[in-house]
């Protein structure tokens, strides 16, 4: 579905699929879960929730797990990633080849 222009208020909102162009979102619970990446552009939120569930909600809370678990430079360098204006080859991957021999055999918990 593409809403173009659309005005959201006190609403829930499932990002899944969905383009948005243009679109205002005010006190709304917007949620994703993990399914075929949303389009926004040009849209405005004001004053919503986010939430994460499904296949999404599992990937922050592994990437939450792998942070305060002694892999914090790979997150951040994942985060550098996509914050780059140019997406590395392979959009995910990261190079932990020079990452702390202590963080390396870390197991997650």
């Amino acid at each position: 579905m593409k809403s173009t222009g659309g005005m959201y208020i006190n609403s829930q909102v499932h990002l899944d699929g969905q383009e948005f162009d243009s679109c205002t979102f005010h006190d709304c619970l917007v949620t994703y879960s993990g399914g075929p990446a949303p389009v926004m552009s040009n849209c405005v939120l004001q004053n919503c929730r986010w939430v994460f569930e499904g296949p999404a909600g599992a990937t922050l809370q592994f990437l939450k797990s792998m942070y305060h678990g002694g892999f914090k430079s790979v997150v951040d360098q994942l985060f550098d990633s996509i914050r780059a204006t140019t997406p590395p080859p392979q959009m995910g991957e990261i190079d932990t080849s020079e990452a702390p021999r202590s963080a390396a055999s870390k197991e997650f918990k």
